[in-house]
């Protein structure tokens, strides 16, 4: 059985969306008219457990982008975990520091769903949900390519019929599936900069998003949670076993 949580996971950052529909103002532009209302009761109700509240929006800034999170909860100052709300848009974030999915992120889930439900008098239509892992790992560009390091740990190799004219030193792959009840799955791997050390690394998301109507909040859930084992299982199915077996010493 795998590991509940690898002593040294990959994990960067988890995100979890639920998005939901909006109606349009005069302009025809979407609109939340509930959502003042619903931001109060919504930071009261979770004002126990994540009582650090910032607003994301810009004072004299009249341009609107939705959906978009203007306002985040936090477990403590500047302390992961974070719940983010927006109009027509609920997220949930966490590190690898917290995350194990039992314990601490899907019940974080809940907690922010139930919030919302409570918060806004008229339940949202949801209309969309997306739940998203991004990996990192450091490697050396003088001792190998992007490419070869991906090769070596990723089972992801790239075949071209043509001789390359230089040293390779940028890599973007992106893949997209759809898997019917589950949604879209998208696979992203770059190279980049780690920002908290400015190290190369290598950068690989698992995203899965589905776009249908939820109409419970129990059909929510057992999207995600459909959506988390298979992420799950992704994840060590594309890596390497040597690769993989790393994180776990």
């Amino acid at each position: 059985m795998p590991a509940i949580k690898l002593k040294k996971a990959p994990l960067k950052e988890a995100i979890f969306e639920v998005f939901w529909q909006l109606p349009l103002d005069m302009t025809n532009f979407p609109t939340d008219p509930d959502f003042d209302l619903a931001l109060g009761k919504f930071q009261d109700i979770l004002s126990n457990e994540f009582p650090v509240n910032k607003s994301l929006e810009i004072a004299g800034n009249s341009f609107r982008i939705f959906p978009k999170p203007s306002w985040q909860f936090w477990k403590g100052e500047l302390e992961w975990p974070v719940i983010q709300l927006g109009h027509g848009i609920l997220a949930v974030n966490d590190t690898d520091k917290n995350y194990i999915w039992e314990n601490t992120y899907r019940p974080n889930i809940v907690i922010a769903i139930n919030a919302l439900l409570k918060a806004y008098k008229r339940q949202p239509k949801f209309n969309r949900s997306k739940l998203t892992y991004i990996n990192a790992i450091e490697y050396n560009p003088q001792e190998q390519t992007p490419l070869q390091f991906v090769s070596e740990n990723l089972k992801t190799t790239i075949h071209t019929e043509y001789n390359v004219p230089g040293l390779e030193n940028n890599l973007l792959l992106n893949r997209a599936f759809d898997m019917n009840e589950i949604g879209l799955v998208q696979i992203n791997i770059q190279n980049g900069i780690n920002n908290a050390n400015m190290r190369p690394s290598i950068i690989w998301t698992i995203a899965v998003e589905r776009s249908t109507n939820f109409t419970t909040r129990e059909e929510i859930l057992d999207w995600v949670d459909r959506a988390h084992t298979f992420t799950h299982d992704f994840f060590v199915k594309m890596l390497k076993p040597e690769f993989y077996e790393s994180f776990e010493r």
